[in-house]
C-alpha cells in the first residue's frame, strides 16, 4: 500500500467523480461520456494545499484525473477544450510536475515509481486544434515522405512506427525520465486508448493503492 499522508478515506470519499465530469470544462462541455469513477486530482491538490502547504491551491497547477490499473499502472488525465498555443503548453509541462511533487510528497511515490508506472494522457478538442504540422515532423523524423495535405499521414507513420498513439507538444521528452508514457490524443483517439489500454484493468476508486 502506498502511504498517504493526506489520509486515503478523505481522498477517496471526497475526492471521486466520474471521468465525464473530470473531462468538462468551465462550461460544462465534457470531452469524455465515460461514467467510471475516478480521482478528481484537482480537488486532490486543493486538499494538499490547504493541508501541507497552508496556502492557496491556485500555487500550483494539477492535473484533472488520477486512475490505476490493476496491472501496477497510473494514469494522470488533463483534458483541454482550448486552442493548445504556448501558454496551454506551458501549463501542459506545469500540471505534470505539480502533480508528480503532491504524490511524491504525500502518497510516497518516487521517481522510479513514476518510470516504470506512470502515464500521462492529455485530452484535446480535435475541432479547435490543427496537429498536421506535428505530424508533420514525426513523419520528418521518421524519414516519412509527407505533405500537410496528406489525409493518411497519420495511418503512414503508424504502419512504419508500429505506434497507434502519439506524442506532440515537446512532451516525449518526459516519457522514461519522468514518467513511463506519454501521449496526446484528441477526444475519439482517447476512447479508443481507454478502451484498449485501460477500461481492462481499471480498479475500483476504493482500492486505490494509497491508503
Amino acid at each position: 500500500m502506498i502511504n498517504c499522508f493526506m489520509d486515503g478515506h478523505v481522498i477517496k470519499n471526497n475526492c471521486k467523480k466520474t471521468l465525464r465530469d473530470c473531462s468538462k470544462d468551465d462550461q460544462g462541455y465534457a470531452l469524455s461520456n465515460i461514467a467510471d469513477d475516478v480521482v478528481d486530482f484537482d480537488n486532490v491538490k486543493k486538499i494538499y494545499c490547504a493541508k501541507h502547504l497552508n496556502a492557496s491551491y491556485t500555487i500550483l497547477k494539477s492535473v484533472d484525473t488520477y486512475l490505476e490499473g490493476n496491472n501496477d499502472q497510473i494514469f494522470l488525465i488533463e483534458f483541454k477544450n482550448a486552442k493548445i498555443d504556448q501558454k496551454q503548453k506551458h501549463g501542459l509541462n506545469l500540471k505534470l510536475k505539480d502533480s508528480l511533487l503532491i504524490l511524491t510528497d504525500s502518497f510516497g511515490f518516487n521517481l522510479k515509481d513514476f518510470q516504470k508506472r506512470l502515464n500521462y494522457i492529455v485530452v484535446y478538442r480535435e475541432e479547435k486544434n490543427d496537429v498536421s504540422s506535428e505530424y508533420l515532423e514525426i513523419a520528418t523524423a521518421n524519414t516519412i515522405p509527407a505533405s500537410f495535405k496528406n489525409r493518411n499521414l497519420k495511418k503512414k507513420i503508424s504502419k512504419r512506427t508500429t505506434k497507434q498513439f502519439f506524442t506532440f507538444w515537446d512532451l516525449n521528452k518526459y516519457e522514461h525520465s519522468l514518467v513511463n508514457e506519454v501521449y496526446t490524443l484528441n477526444e475519439h483517439e482517447f476512447l479508443q486508448y481507454y478502451n484498449l489500454k485501460i477500461n481492462h484493468v481499471k480498479r475500483n476508486v476504493s482500492s486505490y493503492s494509497f491508503s
